[in-house]
C-alpha cells in the first residue's frame, strides 16, 4: 500500500473518531458471542485472512486451547486507590483507581517472594477494566493468566490496568502526560503496596528496578506505549505497543512522518544513557488491524537508528525490537489477549 493510500485510510478513520475508535476500544462483552460480528476467540484461533509478511518471531505461540475458561488454581483482582496531581481532566489533586491482578499462589504474609510487574493500558472509551474485567465479572484474560502461571508457560507476575483520563475531549493531552502520573503516583502506589523488585520507590528505587518492570498498551494505549518508551525508559525496561503507532512527534506521526517518530525515540533512549541491551519492545497488530499500516512504516524507520534499535525475528537474545503482525487479528481486545500473553512470555523484563 502506498504511503497517499494509507495516509487516506488513516485520516478517514480519524475522521470518524467517535465511532469507528470507541466502538474498536470499547471494553468486550466477557461472552464468546457478540451481535453481528465472529467471536474473536481468546484461543488463538483466527478467521481467515491473507497471510502477513514475515516469519513468526522465535518465541511466539498462540494462547493454548482451554486458556480462557477458569483455571483450577486461579489469581486474584483487586482495586487499587492512589491520588495523583498530573490528570488533565481537573486542577488539584484527584483520586484514581487501577485494577490489580495478583496472581495465584499470592501471599501477602510472604516477605521474600518479589514478582515482575507489567504495567497494561487499555485503547479509546475504555478504562481500568477493559482487558481484565471487574472482579466479580472477569473477562477471559485473567484465566489466560492463571492458566500459564500454573502451566509455567509464564512467571508469576502482577499485572496493574490503570487508565488515562478518556474523555473525547482530552485524550490526546492525557495520553500525552500520562507519563507523569505513571512514574511519580501509580508506580509508587502499586510497588509500596505489593512485593515488587522495588525496594525503594523513589527514583533511584525505580530505577535500579527498571529491569522487572514492563509497560504495553492497546490501540490508544499503544500510543500510551511509544511516550512510556521515550519519556521513561530510566523506569521501564520491557515495552508492548499494540496496535497503535507513535503520536510523539505528531498524530499518526508513525505513518505520516516514521523517520522524525523514530529519531524522536531513540533520542530518548540514548538520551536517558541506554541503548540496546538495555530494553527490549515487542509490537505487535494483527493482518487484519486498521491499525496495521502505522506501524509497518513506523518498525523500519526505527530499525535505521542502530544506537537504539536491534530488530530480529530470532526473539530478545539477539536483538531488541521484535515486530509481529499475526493472521487474521483484527482491532479488538480479544484478539489482543494473544499479545499480552506473548509479552508475558518473552519480554525480558517479565522473566524472573
Amino acid at each position: 500500500m502506498s504511503t497517499a493510500r494509507r495516509t487516506t485510510r488513516t485520516r478517514t478513520i480519524m475522521a470518524g473518531l467517535g465511532v469507528t475508535l470507541l466502538s474498536a476500544c470499547s471494553p468486550p462483552d466477557p461472552s464468546p458471542d457478540v451481535e453481528g460480528r465472529e467471536a474473536p476467540s481468546a484461543t488463538g484461533t483466527h478467521s481467515p485472512a491473507a497471510p502477513a509478511p514475515g516469519a513468526t518471531p522465535s518465541g511466539w505461540e498462540a494462547v493454548p486451547d482451554g486458556y480462557s475458561t477458569p483455571a483450577e488454581q486461579r489469581g486474584s483482582l483487586v482495586e487499587l486507590t492512589y491520588t495523583t496531581t498530573h490528570t488533565v481532566a481537573q486542577d488539584g489533586a484527584q483520586d484514581k483507581d487501577a485494577l490489580v491482578y495478583l496472581p495465584p499462589g499470592y501471599d501477602p504474609d510472604d516477605d521474600v517472594t518479589r514478582y515482575p510487574v507489567l504495567y497494561l493500558m487499555h485503547g479509546l472509551g475504555g478504562d481500568q477494566y477493559s482487558w481484565t474485567g471487574r472482579p466479580d465479572r472477569p473477562t477471559p484474560l485473567p484465566s489466560i493468566f492463571d492458566h500459564a502461571i500454573t502451566d509455567g508457560r509464564i512467571d508469576p507476575v502482577i499485572v496493574v490496568t490503570p487508565t488515562y483520563d478518556p474523555s473525547p475531549d482530552s485524550f490526546g493531552t492525557a495520553v500525552a502526560a500520562f507519563h507523569q502520573e505513571l512514574v511519580e503516583d501509580l508506580v509508587p502506589a502499586v510497588e509500596s503496596t505489593y512485593p515488587t523488585f522495588a525496594e525503594t520507590v523513589d527514583a533511584d528505587g525505580l530505577r535500579a528496578s527498571r529491569e522487572h518492570r514492563a509497560f504495553g498498551g492497546f490501540s490508544m494505549g499503544g500510543v500510551t506505549t511509544w511516550y512510556l518508551l521515550e519519556h521513561a525508559p530510566d523506569v521501564f525496561a520491557g515495552f508492548l505497543p499494540m496496535a497503535g503507532d507513535s503520536w510523539n512527534v505528531v498524530m499518526f506521526g508513525g505513518l505520516e512522518r516514521p523517520e522524525e517518530t523514530a529519531a524522536s525515540l531513540a533520542r530518548g533512549i540514548t538520551g536517558a544513557g541506554y541503548g540496546t541491551e538495555d530494553l527490549d519492545v515487542l509490537a505487535a497488530t494483527g493482518s487484519g488491524d486498521f491499525t496495521t499500516p502505522n506501524m509497518e512504516a513506523q518498525i523500519p524507520a526505527m530499525a535505521e537508528h542502530p544506537e537504539a534499535f536491534d530488530r530480529t525475528d530470532d526473539g530478545f537474545e539477539d536483538g531488541n525490537l521484535v515486530y509481529h503482525v499475526v493472521p487474521g487479528n483484527a482491532h479488538d481486545y480479544p484478539w489482543g489477549y494473544e499479545y499480552v500473553y506473548n509479552g508475558l512470555r518473552m519480554l525480558p523484563a517479565l522473566r524472573d
